[in-house]
């Protein structure tokens, strides 16, 4: 994974490319508060969906807000969604509902 980070006022955004550029995502956590990570604008080519890559994505992710010393990676997601189903397959849980986005969140 290629990871470009930048920081601004206490604002740390990771912006995460697989190296052949056919996922990325985002990670955004606050210097003083690592406690929580966001993860979002999570996207894997459709053409390489099913192959792992996005499986891969998320555990590099994952990895990364553990060994930035995170406690929980957080996520929003479209209520109904197979990306819903595939995150809780992937060990987040929902802990709110609202405006037709479900809110989950992993403990790392």
């Amino acid at each position: 994974m290629i990871v470009n980070e930048c920081s601004k006022d206490g604002n740390v955004l990771a912006r995460m490319m697989e190296e052949s550029g056919h996922s990325f995502c985002t990670l955004e956590y606050y210097e003083n508060f690592k406690e929580d990570m966001w993860f979002s604008d999570f996207n894997v080519s459709e053409k390489f969906r099913s192959k792992g890559i996005g499986n891969e994505s998320l555990s590099f992710a994952i990895k990364y807000a553990k060994d930035h010393g995170c406690k929980y990676l957080r996520l929003c997601v479209v209520t109904g969604s197979w990306m819903e189903q595939w995150y809780g397959r992937n060990g987040f849980s929902p802990y709110c509902v609202y405006d037709g986005y479900t809110y989950m969140i992993k403990r790392l």
